[in-house]
């Protein structure tokens, strides 16, 4: 049994023009495969018909029979049907935005024309992004691209929604490949919205929650409202889950900002810096849990020694926190223990093979 759209009131809120209303909205579903886009743009499709906002549900390359969207997606995924061994990731993203021009030409764009509304399930950002990743040439990229921007013209989408989770549904991908998919999304979607609405959504919430979101930056895109780059708050925030069952997957998402003024706008540095440190601890977790080396698939952390993300994980702090300030046989007064702290930072002894910690006689 279906379950009720909340959609309707929403939309019955909108106050778009006639004249508005004469070319549909274009709205963009964005993320790496098992982000759950396809599930949530079938169920705001679904929203926005049933509250009389007629649309039609797309996907990008396309599966519907007799397209050449269709027999794209069956060649990428199934080359050996059509007795082709294997081709370039050039060649596939070439054939990507063949099928993308069909479409835009055939049936998206006389869609829209005709007043109803498109959902889109990706964009050319997937193009740019999986090429990318494949390392194709950027420069051969953009010149693909250009060829589809240019079927686009001067049409661009209502409102881009992209889509982050802290691993994939069902599918399972190397921590590397993930991560770096994720921060090429995350870098094209701050040079493209400077140009239409994009916000971003970290997608760990029940289905019915993440969908209520989406349809109120939805309703805000068809209204004309200033859209800023939002972000949900995952259920993460609420509570620390020291999950040691992820091992292969890493947590995409950069960090979500919460307040009252307007988002941080964080810089690729500030997202490297905190995607590193997160795995540094992933290490320190998989080590905890006892797990063989290797402990991560990164070529530098797996060559080389860097502090854990937390000092106090450290093995001399550790030993300082048991031995030296948490020591139930000596007094606990401030005084005392910053006197023992001290002590101890400045004559530990340990060698490089082995810490082996002296701590000194108490003294008074």
């Amino acid at each position: 049994m279906r379950q009720p759209c909340q959609m309707g009131d929403e939309m019955g809120k909108t106050k778009i023009s006639k004249q508005e209303k004469q070319y549909g909205k274009l709205i963009v579903f964005e993320g790496p495969d098992g982000v759950g886009k396809t599930t949530i743009a079938q169920k705001i499709a679904q929203c926005l018909n049933d509250s009389d906002e007629k649309c039609k549900l797309m996907a990008f390359p396309g599966k519907e029979p007799g397209t050449l969207g269709d027999l794209v997606y069956k060649l990428h995924h199934d080359p050996s049907k059509y007795n082709v061994e294997d081709f370039t990731s050039a060649s596939k993203q070439v054939l990507h935005i063949a099928a993308h021009l069909d479409a835009i030409e055939r049936v998206i764009l006389p869609t829209l024309s005709s007043g109803c509304h498109v959902i889109l399930d990706r964009f050319w950002w997937s193009t740019w992004v999986y090429g990318v990743v494949s390392n194709i040439n950027r420069n051969v990229l953009e010149k693909i691209i250009d060829i589809e921007r240019e079927f686009w013209g001067d049409l661009k989408p209502t409102i881009t929604i992209l889509l982050r989770r802290p691993a994939p549904i069902n599918r399972k991908v190397s921590l590397q490949y993930w991560r770096s998919l994720s921060y090429e999304y995350d870098a094209l979607s701050e040079k493209e919205k400077l140009y239409y609405p994009v916000t971003t959504l970290t997608n760990d919430l029940e289905l019915e929650v993440i969908t209520r979101k989406i349809q109120e930056y939805i309703v805000d895109a068809m209204n004309g409202s200033d859209i800023v780059s939002g972000h949900v708050a995952s259920s993460e925030q609420e509570q620390l889950d020291l999950n040691f069952g992820q091992d292969e997957i890493v947590n995409s998402s950069s960090p979500t900002v919460i307040s009252h003024i307007l988002p941080a706008k964080p810089t690729v540095v500030f997202d490297t810096y905190w995607r590193f440190a997160t795995e540094r601890q992933d290490i320190f977790f998989r080590k905890l849990k006892g797990q063989k080396a290797p402990w991560t698939d990164d070529p530098i952390l797996s060559t080389f020694k860097f502090t854990n993300a937390y000092r106090a994980s450290d093995r001399v702090s550790q030993y300082l926190i048991r031995h030296v300030i948490y020591r139930q046989d000596l007094p606990t007064t401030i005084e005392e223990v910053f006197f023992r702290i001290i002590l101890f930072k400045l004559f530990y002894l340990c060698n490089s093979n082995s810490l082996r910690l002296k701590p000194l006689p108490y003294l008074r």
